[in-house]
């Protein structure tokens, strides 16, 4: 189970900054596809592999 799917029903904010984290991780390329705070059954995100290195 997702720790921030509880607070993202409310504060949706919360899933910009999951978001966030993983672009400062890997890169401005990810892109979040499905969320649970909008319905979807997991959240999923796309890293582009060019992209993917953690400085």
């Amino acid at each position: 189970t997702c720790p921030i799917a509880s607070i993202s029903k409310r504060y949706h904010e919360s899933c910009k900054h999951e978001l966030d984290m993983y672009r400062s991780l890997f890169g401005r390329g990810v892109k979040r596809t499905k969320c649970l705070s909008q319905g979807a059954s997991a959240c999923v995100y796309e890293i582009p592999l060019e992209e993917n290195v953690i400085e």
